[in-house]
Order: C-alpha cells, then structure tokens, then sequence
C-alpha cells in the first residue's frame, strides 16, 4: 500500500463505489462532499481530497465517475428546476435559481445571441479613417520625429 493512503486496494474499491453511488443518487453533489458523506470511520480515518483526487485520476475510476456525474447533472437539473417552481410560487423571486441553472447549464439556460455575415460566414468589418483625422495623425506623427 502507498504511503499516506491508509486503504487497502479492497477497502479503496468499496469507498470508491459508494463515492460514485453517491454522487449520482445526490443533485448538486460533487466527488469532495459525496467523500465527506461517506462513513469512513470502519477505516480509522477520513477521506482527505488529495486521496479521492488521485483516485479519480485513474482512467476507470475517471470514467465510472463522468457517468455518475452525467446522472447527478440529469438530477440536479430536475433538482433546481423543482426548487425554481415553487420558490417562484411561495416568494416570486428566482433569480438565485436562475443563477445557478445559468451557471451550470449554460447550453439550456443561458441567453445567447450568434452573430453571422452573409451565408452565416464571418462577420466583414471595414476600417476608414476620416481625411481630417489623417492630417491629424501626420502632424502627432512628425512631433514626435
């Protein structure tokens, strides 16, 4: 076992399921808190986030957890949508809520205007300089000679 990770590769495999079963079963829970959560004191010691960070950076463990996450975004999208409704209801205010939902799901809830030129190519700009404001610029430009 490696210094400074009082688990056994057993004892790793079971907190790390219960990390993953968390995190998905949880809206708004992420890998630290779900660790946190997590009773670890059969172990005799708590999970510090180095040691789930360095777990989750194994590409298993980094792909079992992406999925979780897709699940917790599924549910904590849900999640907020509820709490939005009835907060609009009881308070008529939403506006944290609509903060968070912009924040984490930008593509759905976030407004956003796409600008194109023509045939939804890029946009033309065209730069001129007024024959006043030149003569102005060839004089700044000789003082400064």
């Amino acid at each position: 076992m490696p210094k400074g990770i009082p688990f056994t590769e057993e004892q790793k495999n079971a907190l790390v399921n219960k990390i993953i079963e968390y995190v998905a079963e949880n809206p708004l829970c992420g890998i630290y808190t779900a660790a946190q959560n997590i009773k670890t004191s059969d172990y005799g010691t708590k999970l510090s986030k180095s040691v789930v960070h360095r777990w989750f950076k194994e590409p298993k463990l980094k792909e079992r957890l992406k999925e979780a996450k897709e699940v917790n975004r599924a549910l904590s999208r849900d999640y907020l949508l509820n709490k939005s409704v009835v907060a609009i209801e009881r308070d008529k205010n939403y506006s944290v809520l609509m903060f968070l939902m912009r924040t984490m799901f930008k593509e759905e809830f976030s407004e956003r205007t796409e600008l194109t030129g023509a045939d939804g190519g890029a946009i033309q700009t065209e730069t001129s300089i007024k024959e006043s404001d030149k003569a102005l610029l060839k004089r700044a430009a000789l003082r400064l000679k």
